[in-house]
C-alpha cells in the first residue's frame, strides 16, 4: 500500500476544520489503544495494533495472522504472480493503452507498474496466503500506519473472505468487478487507519464521516495530499499515478457514504452486496439507489481475432479524458455514463483496433461523451511517438460509438 505521510496532512486539516480541537471532555478514549509515536518507552507490538483495529473496526480476529518481512524479493513474487494470473490481461491493456496514447509503442505497462510499487509499498496482506508482509525495522508513524491498514484487510478477510471476494474466476474477468471491490477494500481499511491516527493523536473521532464528507472537496483533496506519490515525477504517467490511488481515495468516497448510514454494518454491507462498477464508487447515491450501468451487447467486429472483451466504466473514462483534456470538460463528460462494452481485435500480426459501445443516461450526456472524445484524439494526434491510429466517434441517441485501430 501508499506510504501515508498525506495522511498526516488530513487529520491536521480536519482538526482545523473542527475547531481549535476537542476539549478533555471530547477526547476520545485511549483504553487498548497503544501510545502515540514518541510517547512509549517500546515499539508497539503486534498485539496490540490487531487489538485497536478490532476495536475501530468492531470485528474480531478469528485466528492468528502470518507475518513475513517485506522484502524485495518477497514484493517481486508478490506482483509476479499477479502478473502470471492477468497476463493476457495485462497484454490487452498494454495494446489498448497505446491505441488510446497513454503508452507509446515502445513502453511497457508491466515495467511502471512494478516501479510504482516497489517504490511506494511499505506493507502488504495476501488474502490468498493469508500472510501480512511488511518492511519490518523501526516502528514509526508510517510503519504503525501502514501495519493498521494491513490488519485491517486481515481483519475483513477472516470475517468475509477477501480471497474470495477480490479473486472469484467472475470477478477477475471484469475490470469494473476488480476495481471496485479493491476499492471497497482499500477504502475500509483507509478509514480504519484514519481513525486510528486519529486517536493518536489526542482528537475526537465520532463525527469522522460528518468531517470529511462536509466539505465536498475533501475526499477529492485527498489526491493532492498523497506526498510521497510520484506526481510530477518523468516516470511515471499521471494517469497511471491516479489510478493508482483510485482504490484508496474513490473508494472512501463510498466507504464513507455507507459508513454515514449505518456505521460499520453500513460498510460491511458493501462485502455482501458489492457495487458493480465504478459509477457507484464516483457517485455513491448510485450504489444506495441500486442503479448500476446497464448491460451494454459487446461490439461485432468486421473481422479479426477477438483477443479481449471487457467493460470500461466511467472512472476510467474520466482519467483518460483528463490526460487528453481537463480535469472540468472530463468530470462533466463521463457523468452520466449508464454502461459500455469493449472489445480488442488482432486484425494482422502487428494490427489492433479497440472498440466500445456507451450508453448514457440523456442524449445531452452522449453528446458531451463524443464531444470529448473527438477533443481528447485530436489533442492524442498532437503527441510525439504517440502510436499512429485511425479512429471515428459516432453518436445514435444515447448511444456512442468509439473506435480506434493501427493504420
Amino acid at each position: 500500500m501508499p506510504r501515508f505521510r498525506w495522511v498526516g496532512l488530513l487529520v491536521v486539516g480536519l482538526a482545523l476544520v473542527a475547531g481549535s480541537g476537542p476539549g478533555p471532555e471530547g477526547r476520545a478514549s485511549f483504553a487498548g489503544l497503544p501510545p502515540p509515536v514518541g510517547l512509549g518507552p517500546e515499539a508497539t507490538p503486534l498485539q496490540d495494533l490487531m487489538g485497536a483495529v478490532e476495536r475501530i473496526r468492531q470485528l474480531r480476529f478469528r485466528r492468528p495472522v502470518a507475518t513475513k518481512p517485506l522484502t524485495d524479493g518477497a514484493l517481486r513474487r508478490l506482483l509476479e504472480s499477479d502478473r502470471r494470473e492477468q497476463a493476457r490481461r495485462f497484454q490487452a491493456s498494454e495494446k489498448i493503452l497505446q491505441l488510446l496514447g497513454l503508452l507509446t509503442p515502445r513502453q511497457s505497462l508491466w515495467p511502471l507498474l512494478e516501479s510504482l510499487y516497489r517504490e511506494q509499498v511499505v506493507g502488504v496482506y495476501d488474502p490468498r496466503s493469508r500472510t501480512l508482509f511488511w518492511r519490518q525495522g523501526t516502528l514509526g508513524l508510517t510503519e504503525r500506519l501502514t501495519i493498521v491498514h494491513e490488519l485491517s484487510h486481515a481483519l475483513v478477510d477472516q470475517n468475509f473472505n477477501l480471497a474470495s471476494y477480490l479473486y472469484d474466476r467472475e470477478v477477475q474477468r471484469d475490470g469494473e468487478a476488480r476495481m471496485v471491490r479493491q476499492a471497497v477494500a482499500e477504502g475500509d481499511a483507509t478509514l480504519v487507519m484514519l481513525q486510528y491516527q486519529m486517536e493518536a493523536m489526542g482528537l475526537d473521532t465520532t463525527s469522522l464521516a460528518d468531517l470529511l464528507d462536509g466539505d465536498s472537496s475533501a475526499v477529492d483533496q485527498l489526491l493532492e495530499a498523497f506526498a510521497d506519490l510520484p506526481f510530477g515525477d518523468d516516470r511515471y504517467p499521471p494517469w497511471l499515478v491516479r489510478l493508482f490511488v483510485a482504490p484508496y481515495v474513490d473508494g472512501l468516497r463510498l466507504v464513507l457514504a455507507a459508513f454515514r448510514q449505518s456505521g460499520w454494518a453500513g460498510v460491511d454491507g458493501l462485502y455482501r452486496r458489492p457495487p458493480a462498477d465504478t459509477s457507484q464508487l464516483l457517485h455513491p447515491e448510485r450504489y444506495f439507489q441500486d442503479r448500476p450501468g446497464r448491460p451494454v451487447p459487446p461490439p461485432v467486429p468486421d473481422g479479426g481475432k477477438v483477443f479481449d472483451r471487457d467493460r470500461v466504466g466511467e472512472l476510467s473514462w474520466l482519467v483518460w479524458l483528463e490526460h487528453f483534456t481537463d480535469r472540468s470538460t472530463a468530470a462533466r463528460a463521463a457523468d452520466g455514463w449508464d454502461g459500455d462494452m469493449s472489445v480488442l481485435v488482432q486484425t494482422g500480426p502487428q494490427a489492433w483496433e479497440w472498440q466500445a459501445v456507451t450508453r448514457w443516461q440523456s442524449e445531452t450526456d452522449a453528446q458531451e461523451f463524443e464531444q470529448a472524445v473527438r477533443r481528447a484524439m485530436e489533442r492524442r494526434a498532437q503527441v510525439a511517438r504517440a502510436l499512429p491510429v485511425r479512429w471515428d466517434v459516432r453518436r445514435e441517441g444515447r448511444t456512442v460509438h468509439f473506435r480506434v485501430a493501427t493504420p
